[in-house]
């Protein structure tokens, strides 16, 4: 305590009404952020008012502040206990006991306080606090508890759509799709212009075995919004009723809105084999691999795993020969493992499937440097101009790179002239790049590049 605390213990000892001034030096040396001369402060106003909600809050939050969690979740607890509807107290009390990974007492505490608010008649908060508990009993695991919390929420505001789906998507999780499928039909009754209500619903009638209303609501959910899983589902359901054509069209209609959702090209691929369209199944089955794997492909060389990473494009090219990205993406694995002859190869592979790839010619280019075969990464870079003049107006690296390599070979005209054009697409960073750069060396005395770079 700093050295005037005397005056104040003086000014306090022969009547409440000083507590004002400890309260008030309490929140100045909040502000002051010598929250440990605070939580002094403010234990003498408790001394004298042990039921004042708002010091207690402020306590709590001057424990936060130090880190002091333990401390301050009782400060804080001690203030929502005293005041149930102070929301600064129960958000910050909420906020760290999730930091703490204490769920069950947060979850615990939100049905305490939802109870001591309906009390007070206010449902509206109460309800939020319902749903803050189903949150985190979610982090547990416990279902039947997060059902009991939305039964409470739903005796105080009935006709809240959301919360009926809330439940229904847990009572969906608990494969309890009877009940599912009540508290659906509600948040449909409430909300009917939800295509998302709709298609859950089809959803669980699809689990039920219902598939011609399974179809109904999925129907209904596409009048109201195109929606790729939506059709994917509608064509579960299809096939289940043996229309196998149906299923299909309705596959095809999801792989049309999302031409990368690899499960509809592997549904797809069921019914065409019922229908003996083995070639056209096969096919539907390649993609739907391809699909799939490609992700877990550039995840692997995003972290370094360029091994596994090159033996899973490996295995998409044996499936799908022409497959021009899994062709880039395993040269460019091969570029990072220095094995730059097999990178080439698959940058002209990339090239052979897809020749306005420009991203693989420009990737090429920079291979070239790094076996300082300067004229072909000049050719590359040449080739990306041509197919995207445009494509990198606001990447200066292209030309930056082409100079460089133009500097090298002694092309002085060339590379000034490619070097400005580089700066006039970055006119900051482009010149304090080359400034410094070695492969310039021989231009760095022309009169023209020191212009370029404002020397």
């Amino acid at each position: 305590m700093s050295s005037n605390s005397n005056e104040y213990e003086q000014l306090s000892a022969n009547s409440e009404n000083h507590y004002l001034v400890w309260l008030n030096r309490g929140l100045g040396l909040m502000e002051s952020e010598d929250y440990d001369a605070a939580i002094v402060a403010f234990d003498q106003v408790l001394q004298i008012q042990p039921n004042n909600y708002d010091v207690w809050y402020h306590r709590g939050v001057a424990f936060e502040e130090l880190g002091q969690y333990e401390e301050a979740v009782a400060s804080l607890c001690k203030a929502w206990q005293l005041k149930p509807d102070l929301d600064c107290a129960y958000e910050l009390l909420d906020t760290l006991l999730w930091e703490l990974n204490r769920y069950e007492e947060a979850a615990q505490n939100c049905e305490k306080a939802a109870q001591a608010l309906h009390l007070l008649n206010y449902d509206k908060k109460a309800v939020i606090y319902y749903r803050r508990a189903a949150d985190a009993w979610e982090q547990l695991g416990f279902d039947e508890k997060i059902v009991a919390c939305y039964d409470q929420a739903l005796e105080l505001v009935y006709d809240d759509a959301e919360l009926w789906r809330a439940k229904a998507n847990i009572l969906h999780r608990l494969n309890r799709y009877t009940e599912a499928l009540e508290s659906i039909n509600k948040s449909v009754e409430i909300q009917p212009n939800d295509y998302e209500v709709w298609y859950f619903r089809g959803n669980i009638l699809l689990d039920l075995g219902s598939y011609q209303d399974a179809v109904t609501s999925y129907d209904k959910s596409l009048e109201i919004q195109q929606y790729y899983d939506t059709w994917n589902n509608r064509g579960l359901a299809l096939e289940k009723l043996g229309c196998y054509e149906q299923a299909i069209a309705s596959y095809d209609k999801a792989i049309e809105e999302n031409p990368d959702y690899f499960v509809a090209w592997q549904n797809r691929s069921y019914p065409l084999n019922k229908l003996e369209r083995f070639e056209e199944a096969q096919t539907s089955r390649n993609t739907a691999f391809v699909l799939q794997r490609r992700p877990l492909g550039n995840q692997l060389r995003n972290s370094g795993n360029y091994e596994e990473a090159i033996e899973i494009y490996t295995q998409i090219i044996n499936i799908k020969q022409d497959d021009y990205l899994a062709w880039y993406y395993k040269a460019a694995a091969l570029d990072k493992l220095q094995r730059y002859e097999d990178a080439i190869y698959c940058y002209h592979q990339t090239i052979k499937y897809k020749p306005d790839y420009y991203s693989a010619w420009y990737s090429l280019g920079l291979l070239f440097i790094s076996m300082e075969k300067l004229e072909k990464a000049i050719e590359s870079f040449d080739e990306v101009i041509k197919l995207q003049p445009s494509f990198y107006s606001y990447d200066y690296q292209l030309y930056y790179n082409k100079a460089r390599c133009l500097a090298l070979l002694n092309n002085i005209d060339l590379a000034i002239e490619t070097l400005q054009k580089a700066i006039n697409i970055n006119r900051y960073e482009c010149p304090r790049k080359a400034k410094n750069d070695a492969a310039f060396a021989s231009i760095r005395d022309d009169a023209r590049f020191k212009a370029l770079i404002g020397k």
